[in-house]
C-alpha cells in the first residue's frame, strides 16, 4: 500500500478550505479509498489514483501528494506520542527528537512548523 495525502492550493467550492484537506491509500490492486478531513467528512473509494486527481484535482488546484511509507509511519507515531503519552513516555524525548529530526530532514520546508 501507499499513502497519499490531497493538498488544496485553493477551494474552488468554498466547502473544504485549503491544506491538507484528505487522506488516501494506494491498495495493492490500484484502488484508492480517501479520508476526507474537512467538517462534513467522508470516505469515498475510487478505481484508481488518476480518477482521484481528474475529480479533485481542479485543474491543478489540488495536488495528490504520495508519502513515503517510513515517514507516514513516523508521523503517526508521532501523533499517538503527541495525543496519548505518559509523562514516563515523554521522557524518551531522545526517540522523540529522532522521529522529528527525521521528518524535518525528509520535509525541509515544513521543518519550522512541526508536522504540517
Amino acid at each position: 500500500m501507499k499513502h497519499f495525502h490531497l493538498e488544496r492550493v485553493e477551494d474552488e467550492s468554498g466547502v473544504s478550505g485549503t491544506g491538507i484537506v484528505a487522506e488516501g491509500v494506494i491498495f495493492s490492486n490500484g484502488k484508492c479509498a480517501i479520508n476526507w478531513l474537512t467538517k462534513y467528512s467522508s470516505i469515498a473509494v475510487y478505481e484508481n489514483i488518476e480518477d482521484v486527481e481528474f475529480i479533485h484535482g481542479h485543474n491543478g488546484k489540488t495536488k495528490v501528494v504520495l508519502e513515503d511509507a517510513l515517514l507516514s509511519a513516523a508521523k503517526g507515531m508521532l501523533k499517538v506520542i503527541d495525543d496519548h503519552a505518559t509523562p514516563n513516555i515523554r521522557a524518551h524525548a531522545t526517540t522523540i527528537w529522532a522521529l522529528r529530526s527525521a521528518i524535518a530532514q525528509a520535509e525541509p520546508d515544513k521543518a519550522e512548523g512541526g508536522e504540517g
